[in-house]
């Protein structure tokens, strides 16, 4: 086998060496490139260092080894503060699905699948042995959260799911319960065939675009065409000039006829 990360067995080994109070916390982030992304938070109560380094504390009972020194060149490790703890934050990236739950790694066996569009973990609980007595008394917390790329799907009862994570107590594992999950590999439906529609939708309306361009801009051309070979016809040189005939200056004056006359003559 590879030279593992055997984080969880180094400080294991170290903690029961301890007399405080132990903060634990592994962390999955499963990846759809199907790697995933580890990172153990292993921390002692402040209250515990009593004003010292976690540095002086683990070198005061550990004999002076260093706990850290299996860890392969891949791993990262920060130091880690907070309220209460005191500790180190180690992290692995990138690592290939089926080298991240077996026991050389992590004290846990199990595996970690994906197919059918799903991610499944299947795994056993931490084994501590004869150590697990001691282990409830030593970790004030300790827990196991997986976090994926979609929507868990189903999941061991006894978790708690927030979004696409959701984390176990590891003692409540190792009280014979199976951790098994199921998880969608993406956030969402895959809307690649959407794409192509709507792509095929604005080449189409492009394309009809041009040709209502295009078949107004031959109508305009074929009017402009017919109205510059358009002539005005032209007047013959040898017409004879219309001509107008003069308005008298005054109407002819006609007189009212006598109607007396008129009757006398009658008789």
């Amino acid at each position: 086998m590879k030279k593992s990360a055997k984080i969880v067995p180094l400080l294991l080994a170290m903690v029961f060496l301890l007399t405080g109070c132990v903060k634990m916390n592994m962390d999955f982030v499963v990846n759809a490139d199907d790697t995933a992304d580890l990172s153990m938070i292993m921390a002692v109560e402040k209250e515990t260092l009593d004003g010292q380094s976690f540095d002086d504390f683990l070198n005061q009972y550990a004999g002076g080894s260093d706990p850290f020194e299996g860890l392969p060149e891949n791993a990262t490790k920060e130091a880690y503060s907070d309220d209460k703890f005191e500790g180190y934050r180690v992290r692995l990236e990138d690592q290939p699905l089926a080298d991240v739950l077996n026991e050389s790694t992590t004290s846990t066996s199990g595996k970690i699948e994906h197919r059918d569009g799903k991610f499944f973990v299947e795994t056993s609980p931490m084994d501590l042995g004869e150590n697990s007595s001691q282990a409830r008394l030593v970790f004030t917390e300790a827990t196991m959260s997986f976090t994926f790329p979609g929507k868990i799907v189903s999941a061991t009862d006894g978790g708690t799911i927030e979004g696409n994570k959701v984390t176990y107590n590891i003692f409540d594992l190792q009280d014979g319960a199976v951790l098994s999950i199921e998880a969608e590999d993406s956030s969402g439906p895959n809307l690649t065939w959407l794409w192509w529609v709507l792509g095929g939708v604005v080449l189409l309306a492009l394309a009809a675009l041009v040709w209502v361009l295009t078949r107004r801009k031959a109508k305009n051309d074929a009017a402009a065409t017919v109205a510059e070979g358009a002539t005005v016809p032209a007047v013959p040189t040898n017409a004879p000039a219309t001509v107008v005939p003069p308005v008298p200056d005054h109407a002819p004056t006609v007189k009212p006829r006598d109607t007396d006359t008129d009757a006398h003559d009658a008789k």
